[in-house]
């Protein structure tokens, strides 16, 4: 009988991801529409997201420097109990009628430099779980993960918010954050401690040199770049706009519309664990990157809600298959003493123009709300375009 979770401890692992998903997906939809309500604006809305943005991606690339140095599996479950403790703090302030806007972005930032520490260690901790040979497998069967839940936990988030209130929401996934941080805590896990005389600015360093001594996976990382600044906005100012504002429906629609994301997600992971590792990942990585911007795009064609949905049904399957291919590409040529460093510089490259992409788009939103029904299709478009150019990039078509 094959096993879907390869090992005990990738299995631990994976059970507290997934648990803390389920977590996550209700909570990303309860701040999302709690800020969009309060602000009565999709452009502050976006501001806000920027805002909390920003701490995390400066201290990243530091953060990929103690994941390497640190015991990565302690990192995994403490991460996850002060990521419980925070919103459990958030969930106290919702129930007593407290909460305010500063709180919530407060709380933003400090999860998101909790999880710039927790992700380089947790993707770090996977290819020394599983190994090299399994890391395609192990990384559909996250990416699948990732995919049910989004079936139901936005959906679920969506529910709890209008039946029972944001505040509820926010205490279910501090409880599962505090599960997943259990789940972790029975992980084996073999430290190899680093090199005591190397400084973490050397470290640092030593990573950026190794990818730039990678040109064709930083003319990449670059394109991913573009991407995510096209990308950035979407969630945060695009989405809530256009089922509120555009279509007329509210928190449970908004919930369906990262359901249907996640059904796409997890069609595109299975699709990709059954599939054996093929000899260049590079052709489909540009033709879903295609994909994606096409089906995008096809919004100005079809303005409902339906379609929308369908839409993130497409955008989900193309945009996992990118992911895994670039995911196994990356851990692949990377040693493991420098997977956490990678793994948080490689965000830093990706994600540094995500904040003045939310910052341009959130502008323009507050300037003008009616332009927003235009940003699915010109993230498409740049998405395509980007996705076309990495053909260009010296050595990707042999990879």
């Amino acid at each position: 009988m094959i096993n879907p979770f390869i090992n005990k401890d990738f299995a631990l692992l994976s059970i507290g991801q997934f648990t803390s998903m389920v977590g996550d997906s209700i909570h990303q939809v309860a701040i999302i529409w709690w800020l969009y309500n309060v602000t009565g604006s999709p452009g502050t809305t976006g501001l806000l997201t920027m805002a909390a943005m920003i701490p995390s991606l400066v201290l990243g690339p530091y953060m990929g420097v103690l994941a390497d140095k640190l015991n990565r599996r302690r990192i995994v479950y403490g991460m996850d109990f002060c990521r419980s403790a925070v919103i459990g703090t958030i969930t106290v302030l919702a129930f007593t009628g407290r909460l305010q806007i500063w709180h919530m972005v407060l709380s933003n930032i400090l999860i998101g430099i909790i999880a710039s520490l927790f992700t380089p260690a947790a993707t770090a901790m996977v290819p020394s779980l599983v190994g090299i040979d399994r890391l395609q497998k192990a990384q559909s069967v996250i990416q699948a993960m990732q995919g049910m839940v989004g079936i139901f936990g936005p959906a679920l988030g969506g529910l709890l918010v209008t039946t029972f209130g944001y505040a509820t929401a926010f205490l279910i996934n501090a409880i599962m954050l505090f599960c997943s941080g259990v789940s972790e805590v029975f992980i084996t896990y073999h430290h190899a401690s680093p090199d005591g005389g190397e400084s973490d600015w050397n470290a640092l360093m030593k990573a950026v040199r190794f990818t730039f001594g990678m040109p064709t996976i930083l003319g990449v990382l670059l394109i991913f770049g573009i991407m995510n600044f096209a990308l950035a906005p979407v969630g945060s100012v695009t989405v809530p706009y256009i089922i509120k504002t555009e279509l007329g429906y509210g928190a449970t629609e908004l919930g369906l519309v990262m359901t249907f994301l996640s059904i796409g997600s997890i069609t595109g992971s299975i699709l990709m664990g059954t599939l054996k590792n093929p000899k260049r990942r590079s052709r489909l990585m540009v033709l879903a990157g295609i994909g994606v911007g096409v089906s995008l795009t096809s919004w100005l064609l079809r303005p409902t809600l339906s379609w929308f949905y369908t839409i993130c049904v497409i955008a989900g399957i193309m945009m996992v298959i990118i992911n895994i291919n670039a995911g196994v590409l990356l851990m692949s040529v990377t040693p493991d003493d420098m997977r956490g460093k990678m793994t948080a510089f490689t965000h830093f490259v990706v994600s540094f123009m995500s904040p003045i992409s939310l910052a341009i788009f959130s502008m323009i939103a507050k300037a003008d709300p009616n332009l927003v029904f235009y940003f699915p299709a010109v993230t498409g478009v740049i998405i395509a375009l980007a996705s076309m150019s990495m053909m260009l990039v010296k050595g990707f078509r042999h990879m």
